[in-house]
C-alpha cells in the first residue's frame, strides 16, 4: 500500500491545489463540469479563494492526497440548504498512479465524515455515465443511483447521473 495522507487543504497551499486541479482537468475532462480552459485562465485571487474557503469554510471543505510532499489527489464536499440535509461530493481525483491504492476511498471517507459532522443525512455525487472507476468507488461506498440525469455542461452529449449516499447508514470504518 502507498503511503499517503488525507487531510484538509491549508489555505497557503493554493499553488499547489491549482496545479492538481488542472492536472485532473487535463487527465480526465469529461468527469467534471469545468473544462481546463476555463480555470488554466483564473487569476490567483480565485485559487487564494478556493484554497482559503476549502481550508476553513462551514458550507464547504476541501481534502487532499499529500504523498512525499505533494498534493496528488483532491475531493470537495459542499453543504446545501439546511433544510435538505444534503451535501454533495465534487471535484474528486487521484492521480493515475496511486489509483486503486485507498486514496480515492480515503477521500470519500474524509468528504462523508465532514458532512455527517454538519449533520447531514445524504452526501450525492455528480458522475457521467461513462465513468466506470468512479461509479464503482462510489458504490464500493454505499452510493445508489437516485434517478436525476443531466447533461454535463460542457459536453451536453454525455450524461451525468447523480448517486447518493445514506450518510446515517454509512460506516466511516469500512470500505
Amino acid at each position: 500500500m502507498a503511503h499517503f495522507e488525507v487531510r484538509r487543504v491549508r489555505a497557503e497551499e493554493w499553488p499547489a491545489l491549482r496545479e492538481i486541479r488542472l492536472q485532473a482537468l487535463l487527465d480526465t475532462p469529461t468527469a467534471f463540469g469545468s473544462t481546463h480552459a476555463v480555470e488554466v485562465a483564473f487569476d490567483d485571487a480565485v485559487w487564494i479563494e478556493r484554497a482559503g474557503g476549502g481550508a476553513s469554510d462551514e458550507d464547504r471543505a476541501t481534502f487532499v492526497v499529500e504523498q512525499e510532499g505533494a498534493l496528488v489527489g483532491l475531493a470537495t464536499g459542499l453543504a446545501h440548504d439546511p433544510v435538505e440535509d444534503e451535501g454533495t461530493l465534487v471535484g474528486m481525483f487521484v492521480v493515475p498512479e496511486l489509483r486503486g491504492r485507498g486514496a480515492s476511498d480515503g477521500l470519500v471517507r474524509a468528504v462523508a465524515a465532514w458532512a455527517r459532522s454538519l449533520d447531514l443525512v445524504r452526501l450525492r455525487a455528480w458522475v457521467t455515465e461513462s465513468n466506470a472507476p468512479a461509479i464503482a468507488l462510489y458504490r464500493r461506498h454505499g452510493f445508489d443511483y437516485d434517478g436525476a440525469l443531466h447533461p454535463l455542461d460542457h459536453t451536453p452529449t454525455m450524461m451525468e447521473q447523480r448517486m447518493v449516499l445514506d450518510l446515517v447508514e454509512y460506516r466511516l470504518d469500512e470500505t
